[in-house]
C-alpha cells in the first residue's frame, strides 16, 4: 500500500486574475508562497518520502519550497507532469473564452473527456499522460508516500485516474480548488 499526495502549485498573479495558466511559465505571488509555507508546516508531521514536480515554474517554486522546509530533497521535474495544454486559451479567463468560444467552452465544460482546447491537447490524452508519469513514480518507490505538484488541472486529472472518477467529475475537482489531496493506492 502507498500513499500519493497530490499538491496543485501555489498561487500566481494570473490564478488570482481567474486566467487560466496552462503550461506558461509563471513565479508564485507572495500569497501563493504563504500558502505553500503553510501547506509545509501541515505536512511536517507526516512529510512524503518523495517530492517531485512538473516543468513549470510554478510547481518547481512550490516543490522548493516545500522541499526546503520539510528537509526533503526535490526530484527532477518529470516532464510529463506538466499541466494540460491549454493552447490559444492560456493567460485567457473563463469569460474571455465563453465570450470568444461559446460553444468550446460549453463542451469543455459539459464533456472535458472528449474536449481538446483550439491548438491544445485533448484532456482524455492529458489524463493518460500524466496517470503514466506518476504511475512511473510510484513503482520506483513502492510503500512509500510519493507528492506530487502540479497544475489545478492536472492535480484534478490525476485525481479522477487514482480514485476511478469519471472525467464528468472533472469539473468539480478544479473548481474546488484544493491544495492538497492524499489518496491512498492499494
Amino acid at each position: 500500500m502507498s500513499n500519493i499526495i497530490l499538491i496543485a502549485w501555489g498561487r500566481t498573479d494570473w490564478a488570482d486574475q481567474n486566467r487560466l495558466i496552462g503550461r506558461t511559465d509563471l513565479p508564485l505571488n507572495d500569497a501563493g508562497r504563504a500558502e505553500v509555507a503553510a501547506l509545509a508546516d501541515s505536512l511536517a508531521a507526516a512529510p512524503p518520502a518523495v517530492l517531485t514536480c512538473g516543468p513549470e515554474e510554478s510547481a518547481r517554486e512550490t516543490a522548493g519550497i516545500l522541499g526546503k522546509r520539510l528537509s526533503l530533497r526535490v526530484g527532477r521535474p518529470l516532464k510529463d507532469l506538466h499541466e494540460l495544454h491549454l493552447g490559444l486559451w492560456a493567460g485567457l479567463t473563463e469569460s474571455e473564452i465563453e465570450q470568444r468560444f461559446t460553444t468550446a467552452y460549453e463542451d469543455w465544460r459539459n464533456a472535458p473527456d472528449a474536449f481538446c482546447p483550439p491548438d491544445g491537447e485533448p484532456v482524455a490524452d492529458a489524463a493518460a499522460r500524466l496517470h503514466r508519469s506518476a504511475e512511473r513514480a510510484i513503482k520506483k518507490h513502492p510503500g512509500e508516500t510519493v507528492a506530487f505538484v502540479v497544475g489545478p488541472f492536472a492535480a484534478a486529472l490525476l485525481r479522477c485516474r487514482f480514485e476511478s472518477l469519471s472525467l464528468d467529475q472533472f469539473w468539480s475537482l478544479v473548481d474546488a480548488r484544493q491544495l492538497m489531496h492524499i489518496i491512498t493506492i492499494t
